[in-house]
């Protein structure tokens, strides 16, 4: 899931490739599973951060995408670990946003206008 949240060279494709990984029971809230480096599973779990979608979207200012996600139970909450430290949650990098859309959502989302 995240890896689709992630802008790149395919960006027109990544909402439809989310809502095609909603649509089959991909777990919105399930963080990366942090494969990046040839090193044992262990020393991954313990130094690599394990963003969730939402985190990814929400940094890389994508309202469409957080949309999307927010609509489909991601949870904006979620406590973001890096290691033994916590890196913040989804709803921090939102209201932390200099982008007027993410902003509108946040002022939306805080006076309960969305059904989320």
């Amino acid at each position: 899931m995240s890896a689709a949240a992630r802008r790149g060279e395919h960006d027109v494709e990544r909402i439809a490739i989310m809502q095609l990984l909603i649509a089959h029971g991909g777990d919105v809230n399930a963080p990366e599973d942090g494969v990046r480096y040839p090193t044992s599973s262990a020393l991954r779990a313990a130094r690599l951060p394990r963003f969730t979608a939402l985190y990814l979207a929400a940094r890389a200012d994508d309202v469409e995408m957080v949309e999307l996600l927010l609509e489909n139970g991601a949870d904006p909450w979620l406590r973001i670990r890096f290691g033994e430290q916590e890196r913040g949650t989804p709803w921090g990098v939102m209201c932390a946003s200099g982008d007027e859309r993410m902003q509108a959502l946040v002022a939306n989302m805080k006076l309960g206008l969305l059904d989320l």
